[in-house]
């Protein structure tokens, strides 16, 4: 998903962790051009041996994801990506 390097998922990341959305193209090879705009750093999550419930909405012209810590439920993270500047998807596994 990345430019550089993704973090293995046998090793806590810590304070480096991140959250992206890329856009993929099956009409291109590569990763370029696939950033939509407003990445999360340092969110503190996705610790080793915690179980996470993640949610995936979309809506018009947003994408939501919520995370939060099942056993503490007070970590919680919302993201939010304005997708207005793309062009309408007609398929794939999120649709308009």
């Amino acid at each position: 998903m990345l430019d550089g390097e993704a973090f293995s998922a046998k090793e806590y990341s810590g304070d480096n962790d991140y959250i992206r959305l890329p856009r993929y193209n099956s009409n291109k090879i590569g990763l370029k051009g696939t950033d939509i705009p407003k990445d999360y750093f340092r969110t503190g999550l996705f610790k080793p041996h915690i179980t996470y419930h993640i949610q995936v909405v979309k809506y018009q012209y947003t994408i939501e994801m919520h995370i939060q810590n099942l056993r503490n439920n007070s970590e919680i993270l919302t993201c939010k990506w304005d997708v207005s500047i793309l062009s309408t998807c007609e398929k794939g596994r999120i649709v308009s």
